[in-house]
């Protein structure tokens, strides 16, 4: 995707320390979806720091200047499939192994997938207008097809 550049929360913390970046994310309005608004401002640096989430910057070019006009945080989630032998078939056991592996203690196959956790767009100053909201998608898409292949 052209014309959008992504910053990494933590590196950006790294660089210019949690204060600035904490001024930063209080300029992101984002009314259609609070909750969105919240986790910028409340618990991103929080799951930055632990590790728990990565938060992903979207900017665009406004007047010659870069502008906030977005947001995703990616987290890995977690999935358990039973391995009741009885079950599954060979073919299909084989097919989960090849992406999970097997926990002997809770008979199942555990699996990580990718989630996208928040997604928004900043509506300060009408920045909302800058990026699409499935161009948005296909930036955090892209990002996750991007870490798969490495």
């Amino acid at each position: 995707m052209t014309g959008f550049k992504l910053v990494n929360l933590k590196k950006l913390i790294d660089v210019i320390g949690e204060d600035e970046v904490k001024s930063i994310l209080s300029d992101f309005s984002c009314p259609n979806n609070p909750d969105v608004e919240k986790y910028l401002k409340t618990k991103a640096i929080e799951f930055a720091k632990h590790g728990w989430a990565q938060t992903h910057l979207v900017y665009a070019s406004y007047k010659h200047e870069p502008v906030l006009v977005g947001y995703f945080a990616l987290a890995d989630k977690y999935i358990h499939i039973n391995a009741d032998h009885d079950k599954l078939s060979s073919t299909l056991r084989k097919r989960i192994a090849a992406f999970a592996t097997h926990d002997k203690d809770l008979k199942c196959y555990r699996m990580t997938a990718p989630l996208i956790g928040q997604l928004g767009k900043n509506f300060t100053n009408n920045y909302n207008k800058l990026i699409r909201g499935d161009e948005l998608l296909q930036i955090a898409c892209d990002k996750i097809g991007n870490a798969r292949v490495k």
